[in-house]
């Protein structure tokens, strides 16, 4: 690898990154004009939303209310952090390819 090769980033546009999240365009402009919603860039007129971001964002606002239910001073709710932890390992599971079984191969 030289020293100037390095994964690209998924930068996605207000159409793709709405879809992403299952909004609608409309209200990711409207989130940009008032200060809310995910992180994006914006050079002149384009305007685009980091992945990465994206992933945060949800893990930051998903809430379960089995854990909000069953919170106490002795189990406090699941935070941010943890959320993304498991937003990434159940995404790691979906890309992962089932390993094969010793004796099977592929077809």
């Amino acid at each position: 690898m030289r020293e100037y090769d390095f994964p690209l980033r998924q930068y996605l546009t207000t159409r793709l990154a709405a879809a992403y999240l299952g909004f609608q365009p409309a209200t990711l402009k409207h989130w940009r004009q008032r200060g809310r919603g995910p992180r994006y860039v914006k050079h002149d007129y384009a305007v685009r939303y980091d992945q990465g971001d994206l992933d945060l964002w949800l893990a930051t606002h998903t809430r379960d209310p089995a854990l909000l239910r069953a919170s106490s001073p002795t189990q406090p709710p699941v935070d941010a952090a943890t959320n993304l932890v498991l937003l990434a390992n159940a995404r790691l599971e979906r890309s992962t390819p089932p390993t094969l079984q010793d004796g099977e191969s592929r077809p």
